[in-house]
């Protein structure tokens, strides 16, 4: 499974979010929005968990339009709930104490959508990416070896 991260926001947000979606995917990496995953039926509650279970790592862009999203306040709690890494981008005019369960979590400065920031995330995400995929060739490499074992001692 490639790698991928859930991005939560705000919908008021889609400038900031379609920024955060070129730079994510131009490093290689599969950002889940919601909003691009239509399950008409599905209810939005079971998608988001879905997306989130699914997802490596949590992105979230904490802006004046989503602090106090009930929605982005859920997905966050659902995250940590479910031992997700979340990674907050923060704009400097939300308001203190907005980081609510994440306060005291590092997170990344996000001024006027900055280039930095950007980078500081795709950076972070390829890390993560690079780790997994050195713990998926490990664990590959565990289980050939221990197949070989097994057939090994079947010969014997």
């Amino acid at each position: 499974m490639p790698f991928q991260a859930f991005l939560s926001h705000s919908s008021r947000d889609e400038h900031l979010v379609g920024r955060t979606r070129d730079h994510v995917e131009a490093a290689g990496i599969q950002l889940y929005l919601a909003e691009h995953d239509p399950h008409p039926g599905l209810a939005l509650s079971q998608k988001i968990q879905r997306a989130i279970d699914d997802s490596h790592v949590v992105v979230l862009l904490l802006t004046p339009n989503s602090y106090d999203s009930a929605y982005v306040n859920q997905e966050v709690g659902y995250a940590l709930r479910a031992g997700k890494l979340v990674v907050p981008l923060v704009d400097p005019s939300v308001p203190p104490g907005a980081l609510a369960m994440l306060d005291g979590v590092e997170y990344i400065p996000l001024q006027d959508g900055s280039e930095d920031a950007m980078t500081l995330l795709t950076e972070e995400l390829k890390h993560r990416a690079d780790k997994l995929d050195r713990v998926e060739v490990w664990v590959a490499v565990a289980v050939i070896a221990a197949l070989m074992l097994v057939l090994i001692a079947a010969a014997e």
